[in-house]
């Protein structure tokens, strides 16, 4: 993970405003984050996620299917180096 991140910040640096990330489905249709947005969300992300108690080295789920919070929580918990669990299509853990 810390190859992606850095290489996530390498990019941000370079090219902050050129997008990153366009939403293609419903509701969010047209939604394009550059890479500036993804850093700054993750940013406000990892703090609230700090805010909540969530610790270095915990597993943690994730509900944001098609939602445009997806790759900056991913980032945020990559960074606080917190683990997302793996999910079966059920939506119960696997």
């Amino acid at each position: 993970m810390r190859e992606l991140l850095g290489r996530h910040e390498d990019l941000a640096s370079a090219r902050p405003d050129e997008p990153a990330v366009v939403h293609a489905r419903e509701p969010h249709a047209g939604t394009v984050q550059t890479w500036a947005d993804l850093c700054v969300r993750a940013g406000e992300i990892q703090e609230a996620l700090t805010d909540q108690g969530v610790k270095q080295h915990q597993v943690c789920s994730l509900v944001l299917k098609d939602h445009p919070d997806l790759v900056p929580t991913l980032l945020a918990l990559w960074r606080r180096d917190v683990r997302p669990s793996s999910w079966t299509r059920s939506g119960a853990p696997g």
